[in-house]
């Protein structure tokens, strides 16, 4: 920066009067007016004070005429009030300025200075985003770098919470518990355990010494889908009636236990099965009144070794320890292995719907409110 001081000389209106002596006026500093001042006031400005330049920083060597040292030195010490601060135009200072070269033109003076202050602006901005660079690559390296493998194994196993579902839905969603029951019945003629799973996939493990009896059995479970295991010991060296009776016994209240309080159920089931030329037709209503109705005529009195009429008395010991009402009636049959085969499957299919669950249900299906 340059601070220019008036050393208040009055311009006496001659050239070499008490002038800055070698100071000559410069062509380009002359005023733009019509009427050309006189070469004393180009020498001492418009307001009539020479001006000289004395930079703050370190001047460059400039050789002063010994008669001007003297009238400079001579001259009054400047006010402070006459100090003006004046924004140099960038670039070298020349070796060498006359006091006429150092008054810019007015509009020439502001447009330097807005150059000057846009390209200072425009430095200014170049540093800070240099300096704006250096951060930014000694703060987001040391980021990057920052989380270990074993926090990205964490992060990885981190799940996503699941939205909160509403009671409803993960009721449904939920698998239903099984039913199931033991019951394990012991007389003078038989010994029976059984194991029931209402809602199993159809397994049956069945062992009463009775083969045509454990096929039927078999039938039943299969088309019933339920999981069924009944080992039973009886006087079959008598005959077969105590086992296959006592065996719809103990199966009809390992049913009655697993179905509880009837909550939900479907209750009523119908179903006609056929094997070849026989249909047989079984209807069920878990009623809790226990009672079966069978109309089965069958051909013969024996299928192989087992006796055609204790069909019915399964069914009838069934359904009475089961306390469910049951229909079994013969539409159609000829071969008495047929009927009794497609009258067991029928028992089991409709045992199954009325035993499953159905979602519409609320409580007990029943107006009295209890089956």
């Amino acid at each position: 920066m340059t601070v220019y001081r008036n050393t208040r000389r009055r311009n006496k209106g001659a050239a070499g009067s008490n002038a800055y002596k070698g100071a000559q006026p410069s062509p380009a500093a002359e005023a733009p007016s019509a009427s050309a001042p006189d070469e004393g006031a180009a020498a001492y400005g418009s307001r009539g004070y020479a001006l000289e330049a004395e930079p703050v920083c370190e001047p460059d060597e400039v050789t002063v005429p010994e008669d001007a040292a003297a009238d400079q030195a001579a001259a009054p010490a400047p006010e402070a009030s006459d100090v003006v601060d004046v924004e140099p135009e960038p670039g070298p200072e020349p070796e060498t300025t006359t006091a006429a070269e150092t008054e810019p033109a007015p509009e020439d003076a502001e447009k330097d200075a807005a150059d000057a202050g846009a390209e200072a602006g425009a430095d200014n901005l170049f540093v800070a985003a240099g300096i704006a660079d250096e951060l930014a690559a000694a703060t987001v390296a040391p980021a990057a770098e920052k989380a270990p493998a074993a926090d990205d194994a964490a992060a990885d196993d981190v799940q996503p919470d699941e939205p909160a579902k509403p009671a409803s839905e993960e009721a449904a969603a939920a698998p239903a518990a099984h039913r199931t029951a033991t019951v394990h019945r012991t007389t003078g003629e038989t010994d029976i355990v059984v194991e029931l799973d209402l809602d199993g996939s159809g397994t049956a493990h069945v062992e009463t010494g009775v083969p045509f009896f454990d096929h039927m059995l078999d039938a039943m479970t299969r088309h019933g889908l339920f999981d069924i295991t009944i080992k039973a010991t009886g006087d079959v060296e008598v005959d077969a009636h105590h086992t296959v009776e006592d065996a719809g016994i103990v199966l009809g209240q390992a049913f009655c236990q697993a179905l509880g309080d009837k909550r939900g159920v479907t209750r009523f089931a119908d179903v006609a099965v056929p094997l070849d030329e026989a249909l047989v037709q079984a209807v069920v209503d878990l009623s809790g009144r226990g009672q079966a109705y069978c109309s089965l005529p069958l051909p013969t009195e024996r299928v192989g070794s087992f006796d055609t009429e204790l069909a019915v008395e399964f069914f009838y010991a069934f359904a009475r320890d089961a306390r469910a009402t049951l229909h079994v009636r013969e539409l159609a049959g000829a071969n008495s292995h047929h009927i009794i085969e497609a009258a067991f499957k029928a028992f089991g299919r409709a045992l199954r719907r009325a035993c499953e669950l159905d979602p519409r249900v609320s409580g007990v299906p029943s107006t009295k409110g209890s089956l």
